[in-house]
């Protein structure tokens, strides 16, 4: 039995461990190159020299400032695209700092993962809640507040609509799931949600990229719940109860996760919306959802325990269960960059990002690798 580690999702994510846990460790997959039709005419796919336009995908830097561990007094927002213009730098100081540690519950700045070339971003400052969406190639903001609660994590779809949170200021129980479409100025309550027991350790917000279903995972004592909801008028689709705290993707017919373990336990993919549970390659250290279209897959770190020389070998792993070894691309042992909740990027389809030690901060390149072929590219980015 291989020793496997679960990530722990809490009010406190930058000061958390990670907890043990056993696992028990995967039969090897054998290599078997998966079904890629490599043509730019087909949406979604890969093609191996063909440089991505850097201008059309966004990063996102999300730092929080704590007067002491029991007090956030702000926090700096850094965004812009990925050929290397900063387009938003935002030093926010709380009007009143949020103390002691309760009133941080649910109410710590967020922002969403960057979808073509806008962002969303919020945060409460002690007296009102802001939402902010946000064009990374002009920088300019649409702003709506909040007196009646506070924004509690949001997710952008295609079709420019955000889907967000909302919860009470005072007892930090939830309001309900809003949607604000990109002409509107004001928000539509879609459900009237009461999750029990209450994520106490926060919710976070997925949307497909048809835009028909909003996934939300909320978490609350080292325990998950994934619902589903119709994003047209935010039925119910399911739920299901799970030990994974962290989503590495959502496509249309799936949600990936990994299965709470590193070295070399499997991934989890949920079908929607039925989220029947099908576990498939392996996670070996650091993974990034790669292939988000028809073909997902995970792109992962591959270690001596997991058949790779070191951390910076790369293989991918598709759901249908192909696995595809990056070659390799002479990185200098950069490793890959995750997708966290402070470090945000949407990547061209089938690319991945490396830096040193995995860290977009840390001095050294970051370098744009493709995952089928190995080809790279220079990064001239830095959060």
């Amino acid at each position: 039995m291989r020793g496997c580690r679960r990530k722990v999702v809490g009010l406190w994510p930058l000061a958390l461990g990670l907890a043990a846990v056993a696992c028990s460790s995967p039969p090897p997959n054998p290599v078997r190159t998966p079904q890629l039709t490599l043509g730019s005419e087909t949406p979604g796919v890969v093609v191996p020299g063909e440089p991505p336009n850097l201008e059309a995908f966004g990063w996102a830097h999300l730092t929080l400032t704590f007067a002491d561990q029991q007090t956030l007094s702000g926090f700096r927002l850094r965004a812009g695209l990925l050929s290397g213009q900063t387009t938003v730098d935002v030093d926010n100081v709380f009007a009143d700092p949020l103390t002691p540690a309760a009133m941080l519950e649910r109410a710590l700045p967020f922002v969403s993962l960057p979808l073509d070339r806008r962002l969303a971003y919020g945060y409460f400052d002690g007296r009102r809640s802001v939402l902010a969406l946000v064009d990374l190639v002009t920088g300019d903001a649409k702003l709506v507040s909040s007196n009646d609660g506070i924004y509690h994590s949001a997710a952008l779809g295609r079709d420019g609509s955000a889907y967000f949170l909302l919860v009470d200021t005072v007892t930090r129980e939830e309001i309900g799931l809003f949607r604000l479409r990109r002409d509107e100025q004001q928000p539509q309550l879609l459900a009237k949600r009461k999750p029990e027991p209450s994520p106490t350790d926060g919710s976070t917000v997925y949307v497909t990229p048809r835009g028909d279903r909003v996934a939300i995972l909320d978490c609350a004592a080292a325990q998950c719940w994934l619902r589903l909801y119709d994003a047209n008028d935010g039925s119910p689709q399911g739920e299901l109860r799970t030990p994974h705290s962290t989503v590495l993707g959502v496509t249309d017919d799936f949600v990936v996760m990994p299965a709470g373990c590193f070295e070399g336990c499997p991934a989890a993919a949920f079908s929607i919306p039925s989220l029947a549970e099908e576990t498939f390659g392996a996670v070996c250290g650091r993974a990034r959802f790669t292939f988000e279209s028809r073909i997902g897959a995970i792109t992962t770190g591959r270690g001596p325990d997991c058949g790779g020389a070191n951390a910076s070998d790369l293989t991918s792993h598709f759901v249908d269960g192909g696995r595809l070894d990056v070659p390799d691309p002479s990185l200098n042992g950069a490793e890959l960059v995750e997708q966290t909740s402070n470090d945000t990027s949407e990547l061209p389809n089938g690319w991945i990002l490396v830096a040193p030690n995995g860290q977009l901060e840390a001095p050294g390149p970051v370098t744009l690798v493709n995952a089928v072929s190995g080809d790279t590219i220079p990064m001239d980015f830095r959060p």
